[in-house]
């Protein structure tokens, strides 16, 4: 039986005068025709009861009505929504015991700030992954959508233009299921941007807004792909007018599109914020042009490392990294204070197989970090029998029995390409 005629059977039952709901629906049905799955058949009213009973929680009564009237297990992020049964398996055990709590999860607060508490107690999840998609039960945000990495213990809201305001599960769904017709699921943003239509977002920076609602709100549009040139316009006021790392993510969306030109963009590795002299990088990076090449040379010289590491996987990446661009990192101070750039330098010089590289990757084999020595050790096996004597020398002053380890391997892969 076709799918099509299996859901309009479902739909017979739906809450009528819903718009939103209605339009889902059909979005739902849409999308398993096109890729010809299975649309399991609503939740009964019997499982659902059961469930809220042994919580003690009632479901929001807007999903509620979607599993009793659409499906139990639709498509959604990660191949599907998660059914009833599923509701609890992704979430602390000590969360799981409290789902009748009020939910108090704050993207704001620290970790530490919930104590012996679990911070997702009070929600369940409908959707998992890396981040898990979580709904709250109870409290203030009840049946808002919340996003929540157990590994980190960050979360965000997810948000939704206009008006701008937390999303329930349907405003998040509805967009998810826009992505997934028009085949760009992959690019659906998550709580990394604010939901909308790229009309909605526009008309929301033209009211004042905080600095991380004018962020998010750029990234959604950022997630929609090509805007028109009326909403580059209003993006040409944010970069000028706003704070600097509401600036950054201006940055990125006009320098997408060509709308910003190349020396507009090196200006800002002048700025006084990283944030947006990363940026900056960033779309120099994309900027295929001679000139973009020779302006990027010039973030080699920044006095934070991570511009200046940015700068060197880019010219990496763009094919163009030489080993003067290296020899200049490493004589800089960023190089001299932050280990981690030192290790960039020494695994980059793998690629560059000449006396002077060797010379300086004799000098990182005596570096004070670990990690440095067993970088440059890592690239001194590439270079024969002349990288094997210099790790020879250096193995016998080598204090640490795990730097020696990776040198001893070092040596033998330099013997073999003798």
């Amino acid at each position: 039986m076709r799918v099509a005629s299996v859901h309009k059977r479902l739909m017979s039952d739906v809450p009528t005068g819903e718009a939103q709901f209605d339009r889902v629906c059909r979005k739902v049905t849409e999308l398993a025709n096109a890729r010809a799955i299975h649309l399991e058949s609503p939740a009964d009213e019997m499982t659902l009861a059961r469930f809220e009973s042994d919580f003690s929680v009632r479901l929001p009564s807007r999903f509620r009505s979607f599993l009793l009237h659409v499906s139990r297990c639709a498509p959604g992020p990660g191949g599907s929504l998660l059914s009833s049964d599923r509701f609890t398996e992704a979430i602390e055990a000590e969360a799981v015991s409290c789902l009748s709590t009020n939910f108090a999860l704050d993207p704001h607060r620290e970790f530490a700030d919930y104590g012996s508490s679990e911070p997702a107690a009070g929600a369940i999840s409908i959707a998992d992954g890396e981040e898990l998609v979580l709904l709250p039960l109870n409290g203030l945000d009840r049946g808002k959508v919340i996003y929540f990495h157990p590994g980190t213990r960050s979360a965000a809201w997810q948000w939704i233009a206009s008006p701008l305001r937390k999303a329930s599960f349907l405003d998040w769904y509805d967009k998810w299921l826009d992505f997934a017709l028009s085949g760009r699921e992959a690019w659906f943003p998550g709580a990394w941007a604010t939901l909308g239509t790229e009309r909605e977002l526009v008309n929301e920076l033209g009211r004042p807004q905080s600095p991380e609602a004018l962020r998010g709100i750029l990234r959604g549009l950022i997630s929609l792909g090509a805007p028109t040139p009326a909403t580059l316009r209003a993006v040409d006021t944010i970069f000028a007018t706003s704070e600097l790392e509401v600036r950054a993510t201006a940055l990125e969306l006009l320098a997408r599109h060509h709308h910003i030109d190349t020396e507009t963009v090196a200006a800002e590795l002048n700025n006084t914020s990283v944030v947006v002299r990363l940026a900056a990088v960033r779309q120099l990076w994309r900027d295929q042009s001679r000139t973009a090449s020779v302006r990027l040379a010039r973030a080699l010289d920044d006095r934070d490392p991570s511009v200046v590491e940015l700068t060197l996987i880019a010219f990496s990446a763009r094919n163009e990294l030489t080993v003067d661009h290296l020899a200049r990192v490493s004589r800089s101070n960023s190089a001299e204070l932050h280990a981690n750039l030192r290790s960039r330098i020494a695994s980059e010089l793998r690629a560059f197989p000449s006396t002077n590289t060797q010379d300086l990757l004799g000098l990182y084999l005596q570096d004070k970090a670990a990690e440095v020595r067993i970088a440059a050790a890592h690239s001194l096996g590439r270079f024969g029998a002349a990288g094997a004597a210099r790790l020879e020398a250096a193995l016998t002053l080598e204090p640490s029995t795990r730097v020696r380890s990776v040198i001893e391997q070092a040596i033998k892969r330099a013997h073999t390409r003798s």
